[in-house]
């Protein structure tokens, strides 16, 4: 499980631990992000070790037996016994090769063979039998290092992104050791041997700090180091003298936009925080906003107030921890200027997005990495994690408030999304790799994993079920329940069009893009459909039946049933604000101006009536009607199709005479009532309006009088 390639140059990547082998002065070992480096002549040359093509975290040694090592990696834990000539896998911290939970810290006790600690992303372990069985400690904190007490080796310090945490009975409990470092994230530790009560920390900002009294509490000591993160601590036991490495001053992003002919720079911005934030993938939308999506470890990342997740995922066992990597959502306007929505996205564990693609209606869909076994999900088709690490892809409504869909993707091994792309009918395509010899496939052009712990390539297609809101089948006037057949009706959900489309005119049309409704099995003809609306008009063909089942189908992906009730009446009187409140739809008769106050209504002519006039009240829901019209077709002129049963209009709580009840006259589904407004009204800009009819009562509107 291991090649050793020949590199003759220093480590040129991020340093993640040292080892000096206490045997030899010569032998050094160091761990990094593209593999463990070993150098034979005190750091002159170096030759690397790929131990699985993974990022290594940790590296130890048995100090009773220094040809024994043992290297945390991205993929789990390995043992050497032959100084890193081979290794092979040790089952701790996770289910196997290729889906192991991350591996960060590896302590072996000085005073006994084979004895070793371990700790990741799934807490703390340890072996006494050089690696080949384990068992969990109690500390279930992701562990970035450990330090054991060389003089006592049942005291053990472990860095974790709850801070420092002590144990001084070997693993069985634990406090935690964090005045003066404020419980941040710590990457990094090291016990002085001459002095054992002198510790070192490396803490997500503030350089190094210091404890001389066992950790109870601790100092800054940069001297120039600043607020820099260290990744690796080490001690020389001969002088004490400490050496710090992975300096890394916090990273942020950068949005750049440069002219057409790439000669000039139109707008350049950072984006982050105080921890590290790194861009990924970045999409723009049709109206030229960008966005951009990748991992930030910053707990002051700038996140909307309104954001799905406005702050960062933390610990679910230290609520008070540092944050974890999480991935990110940002959307910036077209002048680069101003987040439309900033927001974060991940669970208590590694979170990663590596890229970001729109739709036409302004959804952003985003997959990477998830270590997380808490990542939001929505409508999911993987609503757990399978491996230690999974795909995900995640679909976000265009204000960044909401997820319309979130999955988990993979097997039991090590998955990655890598690119997404969307097409006209929002379905996401995303392409990977897999180390998972159970990836979930549907019509697989090639079934199975060949290349094994190696990896292969995936391409998921993902298609997104439209799914109406729990209650959410409305009279489209009034916006309650029951609905009447031949009325209009509005549905909201989501993901239930991939764009908004109206009808282009009469008859309306069974479908709309790619959008149908079927009522009871009959579909529907449609006013409207967007992702989070419909109107449709309620088929003739449910008159008298109490209740109807609905459904929405997308692009051949039908929603789950939402039943409605029925009644042969439920009238709903029409508003100016569309919301049936307040004003209503309500016109002068012979004027074409509404009885509303003069310049109430933008774009609208407008006076009070007078009494005496006659107004058209303009609603749905009234019921069955004579010379009944087709589904979708409008209603006639001559005869006239009017309600077979006949409804009384409240004005100001006194009845007004009624001249026509019906349907109006070259329209679909909209019913007009005609009446006088009686003498004995009072005058005023909001006197109410109520319809009934069998029994049943519309919202109230108001009309102006005078």
């Amino acid at each position: 499980m291991c090649r050793q390639a020949a590199d003759r140059a220093s480590p040129a990547t991020a340093v993640r631990a040292i080892l000096l082998d206490p045997t030899s002065s010569s032998r050094l070992y160091v761990a990094t992000g593209e593999g463990l480096y070993k150098s034979t002549n005190g750091g002159t040359s170096w030759d690397r070790i790929e131990i699985g093509n993974n990022s290594i975290r940790a590296i130890a040694l048995d100090s009773i037996r220094p040809s024994t090592l043992y290297a945390g990696t991205d993929g789990g834990l390995f043992t050497s016994s032959d100084s890193g000539g081979t290794w092979s896998f040790a089952f701790c911290c996770g289910t196997g090769p290729g889906g192991s939970a991350t591996v960060s810290a590896v302590a072996t006790d000085p005073q006994r063979l084979c004895t070793v600690h371990a700790g990741g992303a799934s807490g703390l372990y340890k072996s006494e039998d050089c690696g080949r069985t384990w068992s969990q400690r109690s500390l279930a904190n992701t562990v970035y290092a450990l330090a054991l007490d060389a003089a006592a080796p049942t005291i053990l310090y472990a860095a974790t992104d709850a801070g420092i945490l002590q144990t001084v009975d070997g693993g069985k409990s634990w406090n935690a050791a964090n005045r003066g470092i404020a419980g941040r994230a710590v990457y990094a530790l090291a016990i002085d041997p001459r002095r054992p009560s002198t510790l070192y920390a490396g803490a997500d900002s503030g350089g190094v700090s210091r404890s001389t009294d066992g950790g109870a509490s601790w100092t800054q000591v940069n001297n120039g180091v600043g607020s820099a993160v260290v990744h690796a601590l080490a001690v020389n036991p001969v002088t004490s003298a400490v050496y710090a490495a992975g300096l890394d001053i916090g990273l942020d992003v950068f949005i750049a936009k440069l002219s057409p002919s790439a000669s000039a720079l139109l707008y350049s911005t950072y984006l982050g925080g105080v921890g590290h934030d790194i861009g990924h993938g970045i999409a723009l939308d049709s109206a030229g906003n960008v966005y951009v999506t990748g991992q930030t470890t910053s707990s002051d990342f700038p996140a909307s107030p309104t954001a799905f997740q406005a702050q960062c995922a933390r610990s679910s066992s230290q609520p008070a921890a540092a944050c974890s990597v999480d991935a990110y959502v940002v959307k910036l306007d077209t002048a680069g200027s101003a987040p439309a929505y900033s927001t974060y996205l991940g669970g208590s564990g590694d979170d990663v997005g590596y890229s970001i693609a729109v739709d036409s209606a302004g959804n952003a869909y985003v997959t990477g990495v998830t270590q997380s076994a808490g990542f939001p999900t929505a409508k999911a088709i993987q609503g757990a994690r399978a491996g230690a690490r999974d795909a995900f892809v995640t679909k976000f409504n265009a204000a960044g408030s909401a997820v319309l869909f979130s999955t988990y993707l993979g097997g039991s091994g090590d998955d990655t999304g890598q690119d997404i792309a969307v097409d006209s009918a929002g379905n996401a395509y995303v392409i990977g790799t897999t180390v998972s010899p159970d990836f979930p496939t549907a019509n697989p052009l090639m079934p199975a994993n060949r290349a094994g712990s190696r990896g292969s390539a995936f391409v998921t297609k993902v298609t997104i079920s439209p799914a109406v809101n729990p209650g959410g089948v409305l009279n489209g006037a009034g916006y309650k329940t029951p609905v009447a057949a031949g009325s209009i009706v509005s549905l909201f959900g989501v993901d239930l069009a991939s764009a908004a489309q109206s009808a282009a005119g009469l008859p309306l049309p069974a479908a709309l893009g790619d959008v149908t409704v079927r009522v009871n099995g009959v579909t529907a003809p449609l006013f409207f459909v967007s992702p989070a609306q419909i109107n449709f008009l309620m088929p003739w063909e449910v008159l008298g039946q109490s209740q109807a089942s609905v459904t929405v189908t997308v692009s051949g992906q039908t929603s789950a049933a939402q039943t409605v009730a029925l009644a042969e009446h439920a009238p709903g009187v029409f508003s100016a604000n569309s919301r049936g409140t307040g004003q209503g739809a309500i016109l002068i008769a012979a004027t074409g101006e509404l009885a509303a106050p003069a310049g109430s209504v933008p774009g609208a002519a407008a006076r009070p009536v007078n009494r005496g006039e006659h107004i058209s009240i303009f609603c749905t829901g009234l019921g069955d009607v004579s010379n009944r019209p087709a589904g979708g077709a409008p209603a006639p002129n001559a005869p006239l199709s009017i309600t077979t049963a006949t409804p009384n209009a409240i004005i100001g709580g006194v009845a007004a005479p009624m001249s026509f009840s019906g349907l109006s006259p070259g329209f679909a589904g909209l019913y007009q009532v005609n009446v006088q407004v009686p003498d004995g009204v009072r005058a005023g800009d909001d006197v109410p309006v109520l319809l009934t009819i069998g029994g049943v009562s519309s919202n109230a509107v108001t009309i102006a009088v005078r």
